[in-house]
């Protein structure tokens, strides 16, 4: 792999919520809201835990969170940062992908065409400049989800088919704090979900043209070491040891993807989750075997490094064995998707940031053809 510059951002990571407070003193924080997935709210205690880490009164709760962040409870709890002055995020991804959003739109305005990741008069995928103050933001995940560490974010509404994506390294959070007591009350299959698409993205993001040696390190690691992890949690679903690991090797997927990106898996879920209304991982798990197909017929070289995952077999044979084991179910036909939507959604998919991240150039076609492969 050649040397080239690569850009990486610094990641603090504590074990255990009692280090709340100090981080929300480093903030400067007196008056922070916390943004929560439903069930931590549901669950007094948790609220009553994370209320006593802080050591100081919270602004608010905000818990009107779900899947794939749609547009209106972004804009409602954006409305509820008013008072706030720092963002706790207790959950999994769409509470981390909401809490920035709503960030976002606090301090930049609710246009968020404006705000938005779009294509340029030259086709190119570019991202406005964000650049007003944001609330210093502290995450404590709930599942093993990889969004903790990332900057971007990304709204859906009901009426369009392409997600509203938006970047801002001010949204980064300062730090991930994981803790045993956050752990455990996740539902099984968003916890098996979540890891099952950390998994997805480690072995894509090892095929990038911005793949890293760093990246390479972080990615090949957690791709080693997520199957393993998610077959203990069949077994256990409720081991909170196992929950841990999956969650910090989710922390290295997030990480490493945070510099090599994603690929045309990440920009065909992304698409096709909020459709049919799945999760995200459901979708990777379908795609990624057809993915990788094209890959290497395309670019064959892109696939050199799973070799140190899959050995000698075929990468898109060994991920379709790998996943149908893990995750069901296999074809995208079984989640809703009809043959009639394929043009739709290869044409929405073409607009995500991730569908510009494979070594070679790709259109719609290439995108219906791996769909209908999945169907």
């Amino acid at each position: 792999m050649s040397v080239r510059t690569f850009f990486r951002a610094a990641l603090r990571v504590h074990w255990g919520a009692e280090h709340l407070a100090a981080e929300l003193d480093r903030c400067g924080s007196a008056r922070p809201v916390l943004v929560c997935a439903p069930s931590v709210a549901r669950d007094g205690t948790l609220i009553e835990f994370v209320a006593r880490a802080a050591g100081r009164d919270l602004a608010g709760v905000i818990s009107d969170v779900r899947p794939h962040s749609p547009i209106d409870t972004v804009l409602a709890a954006a409305d509820e940062l008013a008072t706030a002055d720092a963002v706790v995020v207790v959950g999994g991804g769409s509470a981390m992908v909401t809490a920035r959003a709503a960030n976002i739109v606090r301090a930049e305005g609710k246009d968020l065409a404006a705000l938005a990741t779009h294509r340029n008069d030259r086709g190119q995928l570019v991202s406005p400049r964000l650049n007003r103050p944001k609330l210093p933001m502290v995450v404590l995940p709930t599942t093993p989800t990889t969004a903790a560490t990332k900057a971007g974010s990304a709204v859906t509404h009901t009426e369009l088919s392409e997600r509203i994506a938006l970047f801002d390294p001010g949204t980064r959070a300062r730090c991930v704090i994981v803790d045993p007591a956050l752990m455990v009350g996740a539902p099984d299959t968003v916890v098996r979900d979540a890891a099952v698409n950390a998994l997805v993205m480690a072995v894509e993001g090892l095929t990038t043209k911005r793949r890293n040696l760093f990246a390479d390190a972080a990615l090949g690691y957690a791709a080693r070491h997520l199957p393993g992890r998610i077959r203990a949690l069949a077994d256990n679903p409720h081991d909170p040891d196992v929950r841990i690991e999956l969650s910090v090797l989710a922390l290295l997927v997030g990480d490493g993807t945070d510099s090599a990106g994603g690929g045309l898996t990440a920009a065909l879920s992304h698409t096709i989750g909020h459709q049919v209304h799945v999760h995200n991982g459901v979708v990777d798990a379908i795609v990624l075997p057809h993915v990788l197909d094209l890959v290497i017929r395309r670019d064959p070289s892109a696939v050199s490094a799973l070799k140190d995952v899959f050995g000698s077999v075929p990468a898109s044979v060994a991920a379709e064995k790998l996943l149908a084991d893990l995750s069901k179910p296999r074809r995208l036909s079984e989640i809703g998707v009809a043959p009639t939507d394929l043009t739709d959604l290869a044409r929405a998919a073409m607009s995500d940031f991730a569908s510009a991240g494979t070594t070679f150039r790709v259109n719609e076609h290439d995108l219906e053809r791996v769909l209908e492969s999945a169907l």
